[in-house]
């Protein structure tokens, strides 16, 4: 543990340098002002001059790199002196020279503080008997006490540090007025000092009044752009554009319409561009145009699911085929992958007759039931109105279910039957899509023994499979 000597010498030296890191805040923080000064008093200048004299490509990034260079020098001389006791302990101030500052504000200290520092390095360094440990401790105590009832605030001035700040809120200031009276020359002469490879065109001495200015437009449709200004002289426009990827803006010719204006049209359009429009060396601001894809169908796949009496299994056609042909009451189930989510979406028939389709994200769905022939297509529609173009339509064939055929074999002519009343038979039937039932319907129609019979009898004639389509039974 330490002795009491050292406790009160370490208060010393704790009160010391918290004098010692408050002069150094100070200067840091007067430091810091400084060169917020000259970053905001540099950067008005430099964006003055780019504001009045519209500077060239070359003059513009001389103005650039001079400015930065300026800024660095300037707010390094101020920031350095302030660093250097932050960087390297060596360049701090000695706790005798601190000693000396509270000293020339307190005279009565001044003395006593530096012999009581001076007293205790030389019993550390000689470490012999001529010294009085009581005396030393009761000294350092005396000191300790006197230093801890001090008001040390006056000992580091304030007034510089406040003074930069001032002079850095008065700058921002001019910069924050300079903004707010001129937001539009200020902001543009700012963009193009930092895109200063840039070239920039000078502002116009007229307004351009471009159409169709920001659109979007269908892939392959025709786009038209017009342009005039408000120059009492109309002067000739030539639009310029450049598409997704292209490094340099291509020249298109126009030509002028009854209404003065300057007019091209864009053939097929297939690919996003941005364009601008020039007259007399001047341009208008840049406009972009963003060529959209129609909703389409990606993918079809069609599912025939027949009546239970045909006893088919469902059947999907080939991918991407919508023609249907099957008999009457075939469910009908499309599944569709589109290229884009969609608003609407239906199935049109030819006689006008609609079917909704279920929509989620780029999947849709629709069933309808066939009943007549005909033909279909699918409707789309996105969010912005626009619909697809032309869509397929896909034919509807209605098969004819064919009634089933009943020949008799045996006997296969009129007979007379005997005292047994037995008749052989034998039945040839076929049908297109099987049997559920064979009925043999039979009445008496001359007899010596009985009346004839006016009503059939049924007689249910069991079948030897029935998923044939032809048999004998």
């Amino acid at each position: 543990m330490k002795d009491e000597k050292l406790v009160n010498y370490d208060r010393i030296i704790e009160t010391l340098r918290g004098v010692r890191k408050r002069e150094e805040s100070l200067a840091l923080r007067r430091g810091l002002s400084h060169a917020l000064v000259i970053v905001f008093i540099a950067s008005l200048v430099a964006l003055a001059i780019e504001a009045i004299f519209h500077l060239g490509v070359e003059a513009r990034t001389a103005l650039f790199f001079g400015t930065t260079l300026a800024v660095l020098i300037g707010a390094g001389l101020v920031l350095f002196p302030a660093l250097r006791p932050f960087l390297s302990a060596a360049h701090r101030k000695s706790d005798d020279v601190v000693a000396r500052e509270v000293g020339n504000h307190f005279p009565d200290m001044r003395d006593r503080l530096l012999n009581a520092l001076q007293v205790y390095r030389e019993m550390r360094r000689e470490r012999h008997a001529n010294y009085s440990p009581a005396l030393v401790d009761a000294g350092f105590r005396d000191v300790a006490d006197a230093f801890a009832r001090l008001d040390l605030s006056p000992v580091v001035d304030v007034a510089p540090a406040r003074r930069a700040m001032r002079n850095a809120a008065i700058a921002l200031a001019f910069v924050a007025v300079a903004f707010a009276m001129l937001p539009s020359t200020m902001g543009n002469a700012s963009l193009r000092l930092l895109q200063f490879r840039t070239d920039f065109a000078p502002p116009a001495p007229f307004e351009f009044i471009v159409s169709p200015g920001d659109t979007e437009t269908v892939k392959g449709e025709t786009l038209t752009l017009t342009a005039t200004t408000s120059a009492v002289i109309q002067p000739e426009v030539t639009f310029y554009t450049r598409e997704e990827g292209q490094e340099d803006f291509d020249a298109i010719r126009t030509s002028r319409d009854s209404s003065d204006a300057y007019v091209t049209t864009m053939q097929g359009v297939r690919t996003s561009f941005e364009y601008y429009a020039e007259a007399r060396g001047y341009r208008s601001r840049h406009y972009r145009v963003d060529v959209v894809d129609r909703p389409f169908i990606r993918s079809l796949r069609v599912q025939l699911t027949f009546p239970s009496y045909t006893k088919l299994p469902p059947r999907y056609l080939d991918d991407n085929v919508g023609d249907v042909s099957a008999v009457t009451g075939t469910r009908v189930s499309l599944e569709m992958t589109l290229n884009r989510d969609v608003a609407e979406a239906a199935v049109v028939f030819a006689d006008t007759q609609q079917v909704p389709v279920t929509l989620d994200g780029t999947r849709a769905k629709a069933v309808f039931v066939l009943r007549s022939e005909g033909s279909y297509h699918v409707a789309l529609r996105d969010p912005a109105g626009i619909e697809n173009a032309n869509p397929i339509e896909y034919a509807l064939n209605v098969l004819p279910d064919m009634v089933p055929t009943v020949d008799i074999l045996e006997p296969g002519m009129n007979v007379n039957v005997d005292e047994r009343m037995r008749l052989p038979l034998l039945l040839s039937i076929s049908d297109d899509y099987g049997f559920s039932k064979l009925v043999l319907r039979y009445r008496l129609a001359a007899s010596r023994y009985e009346q004839p019979h006016e009503e059939y009898t049924s007689l249910e004639i069991p079948l030897p499979s029935m998923r044939a389509l032809q048999m004998e039974a």
